[in-house]
């Protein structure tokens, strides 16, 4: 039998977070598809340009515009939103969405990461495009359901621009 306890107190405080995957190519065959990714300084594990919500953005799609700016520059002129894949742990008071933005081409990105980045010298070491499927060994546990989807093709139409 499981007893209630209404009198503990939460030891999670709720974090509500988001990040850009962006890819070029695989128009034509998801798996010609190119994601852009980048490698944590410290953990060496790659991953994307994200972070957490701050009071004056307002959704999980500003607070990733903003982070991604502060990361790695602004977003290219032609990025198309392809969707997204939100992980709710509710439990843990933890929310995390990664959207997917396509790029024309890799070379759009070429600018990535842009002079004057903010944080990129302090996140990151590099980054680098990895065809779809050639992942680095070293990639966050949270990016592997929206690669799955991306490489069945469930992600491959662009639905709209991507706002600024």
């Amino acid at each position: 039998m499981f007893r209630r306890h209404h009198h503990r107190k939460r030891i999670f405080r709720r974090y509500e977070g988001s990040g850009i995957l962006f890819v070029a190519g695989g128009a034509e065959h998801p798996s010609d598809m190119l994601v852009l990714l980048a490698s944590r300084r410290r953990s060496g594990i790659w991953t994307i340009p994200g972070g957490g919500r701050e009071p004056g953005d307002a959704d999980c799609w500003a607070t990733a515009l903003r982070e991604v700016t502060e990361e790695f520059g602004p977003l290219p002129r032609g990025a198309a939103k392809l969707g997204h894949q939100r992980y709710p742990f509710g439990l843990l008071g933890f929310e995390w969405t990664t959207h997917v933005v396509r790029l024309s081409a890799p070379t759009e990105a070429g600018v990535f990461p842009a002079e004057g980045a903010r944080d990129f010298p302090h996140e990151f070491r590099e980054a680098k495009w990895f065809p779809l499927k050639a992942m680095p060994p070293r990639t966050h546990l949270l990016l592997i359901p929206v690669l799955w989807k991306l490489r069945m093709g469930w992600l491959r139409q662009s639905t709209e621009a991507a706002p600024e």
